[in-house]
Formats: C-alpha cells, sequence, structure tokens
C-alpha cells in the first residue's frame, strides 16, 4: 500500500480542494467561514451605530424638536443649553440629519403635508434642526465642517449652511474667504456678507449675549443675515446697472441702520 493511501483524514493537509474532502467536512467548514464572516459583519455595524446621546432623559432628537416647533425663543434657549451639555457626542447626530436623503425625504413629506389639510402639524426639518443642534455647539462643531461645506454646492446655496460654518470658531472662519470669487453669484454674496461679519464681529455673527434665556435665536440671527445679503444684492445690482437710477447707497435694514440713526 502506497504511502499516500496511508494518509487518513486527519492528516490531510488544509490545503487540499475541497473534491479531496468529505462532504461532511465541507459543510462543517462552510459553516464556519459563514459564522465568522456573519460574526465580523455584525460587529461592524453595532460600531457605527452608538446610542443617541441624551440630556435630563430626553434624547437628542427630541430636544432638536424644541428647534423646529417652537413655543418661544425661551424655549429654544433651553434646546440649546441641552444640546451645549451633550457637547461632541451630538455632533455625529447632527450630521446625519444634514444629509441629502434625509432633506429629500423631509421634502416629499413637506409637499404631501401642503397638499392635506388635515396632515396635522408641520413635518420636522431635520436640516434646520442640525443647524440650530451646531450653531449651539460653536467650536465644538468643527468636525461638521466637511458636511457643511458640501451644502454649499447645491443650487441655490443655503445660506444658512455658510453662516453655520462661520460660527464654528476658527476653523471655520477661513472657509467664507474661498467663495469670495465663486461663480455661483448667490453664494459670492453670502460669502462676502460672512465676511464683512467676521472682520467687524457683528453681533448678527456674534451676539452681545450669546447664551440664555435672553440670547437671541437663530432664526432671528438668519433673518437678519438674510436681510445683509439682500442690501448686498442690491447695491451690487444698483452699481452693476446705473442706468435704473437706483440710489448708489441705499437705507440697510437691521441693527446697524437702527444705531446709525440713534443721535
Amino acid at each position: 500500500m502506497s504511502r499516500h493511501s496511508q494518509v487518513t483524514k486527519a492528516e490531510l493537509p488544509i490545503w487540499l480542494p475541497l473534491s479531496r474532502i468529505a462532504a461532511s467536512q465541507k459543510i462543517i467548514l462552510l459553516s464556519v467561514l459563514l459564522t465568522v464572516a456573519f460574526g465580523s459583519g455584525c460587529c461592524k455595524t453595532r460600531q457605527s451605530a452608538p446610542t443617541e446621546p441624551s440630556y435630563q432623559g430626553r434624547s437628542l432628537s427630541s430636544w432638536l424638536t424644541d428647534f423646529d416647533h417652537p413655543v418661544s425663543e425661551a424655549t429654544q434657549a433651553i434646546a440649546a443649553e441641552a444640546v451645549r451639555h451633550i457637547g461632541s457626542p451630538a455632533v455625529p447626530f447632527l450630521i446625519n440629519r444634514l444629509s441629502e436623503d434625509h432633506h429629500a425625504a423631509f421634502l416629499r413629506a413637506l409637499k404631501e403635508w401642503q397638499y392635506n389639510s388635515q396632515a396635522g402639524p408641520r413635518p420636522q426639518n431635520p436640516r434646520n434642526e442640525a443647524y440650530s443642534g451646531l450653531d449651539a455647539l460653536g467650536d465644538l462643531s468643527a468636525p461638521a465642517l466637511p458636511a457643511l461645506e458640501k451644502l454649499l454646492a447645491e443650487v441655490p446655496a443655503d445660506p444658512t449652511a455658510l453662516y453655520i460654518i462661520a460660527r464654528a470658531g476658527p476653523a471655520g472662519m477661513a472657509i467664507p474667504a474661498k467663495y469670495l470669487a465663486s461663480n455661483n453669484k448667490q453664494l459670492r454674496l453670502e460669502a462676502r456678507v460672512v465676511c464683512d461679519l467676521i472682520s467687524t464681529r457683528s453681533e448678527i455673527l456674534y451676539p452681545r449675549i450669546p447664551a440664555g434665556p435672553d440670547a437671541p435665536s437663530l432664526q432671528r440671527r438668519i433673518c437678519e443675515f438674510n436681510l445683509q445679503v439682500m442690501h448686498a444684492a442690491f447695491l451690487e445690482y444698483s452699481q452693476t446697472h446705473p442706468q435704473a437710477g437706483f440710489p448708489a447707497q441705499p437705507v440697510p435694514s437691521g441693527p446697524a441702520s437702527r444705531h446709525a440713526s440713534e443721535p
């Protein structure tokens, strides 16, 4: 009897082809491989889905609804304080709310809500919730800058994104200047206004009361920011179309004009 015919199954090298292994051993081997692959996949899934942070018994998602459907500015101030208490762990969840999928789902729900008078309250806007949360975090929101800057490629660009970028501390303050020469007129105007707000330390971007019940809400500051953008657009148009007969320096609206008119 040859040496090869005397080799037992236990002595078979692991590199032998499957055709040389018994059917029962094939089943065991495949089961082990599938178990290992499935187990590693589960581990990765669990690692990529951390537990949502909470504060005072309310989840982050619950606090964010107070920004989108606020009862008052005081309610928003309390929600902002809660987000600040949660801190950096809130950032990944806020970034997720900025995603295109979330925004597209909101727009679909909003359209259905507009055509259905019995639909109840307006759908939650995940992007606005994310903006409010990141605004409350200030410098801690810096990890969200790549996701925020990605929104500037939308047409039209969301002006709130550039404002929130500037609110992200030193890491975000340099970004608006990159868009001063943008081919997108709207984005170029927004960048110009944001850079002006940064250089003048305007209260629109840096509120005198940054936190607490008397702090101006993000919605109020965004309204004032949008007015500044409209003013910049008017100036640019009047300078490039002098034949239109518009005044070269129209009276601006907002806090700056109020201060200018005071004796």
